[in-house]
């Protein structure tokens, strides 16, 4: 999480269905393999698909991290927005 959040590529180690799920949800689903996979051949293919893509990557991940980052804001907007419309009108009613 720390390494999308700077914008940096990676590879992610599924030891829960959450890891992939949150790779996926940034786009780094194809950089993602299971702990119990056991082919060292998978694991240097993928080491080498990320090092020579690096820029491209580099450029999804910031996009996709940013898309996440504004919706979460947007919620939070919604509600902080909803709560204080709630509180307002309580005050109003007293």
């Amino acid at each position: 999480a720390m390494a999308a959040v700077c914008g940096t590529p990676f590879l992610a180690l599924e030891y829960q269905p959450k890891v992939r799920d949150f790779s996926e949800s940034i786009g780094m689903g194809e950089y993602t393999i299971s702990t119990a996979e056991r082919e060292p051949d998978k694991l240097v293919g993928l080491v080498s698909s990320l090092a020579a893509n690096q820029g491209p990557v580099r450029a999804l991940l910031t996009g996709e991290v940013t898309k996440n980052r504004e919706r979460i804001l947007q919620f939070s907007h919604r509600v902080r927005h909803h709560f204080s419309s709630i509180h307002d009108k309580g005050l109003q009613g007293e």
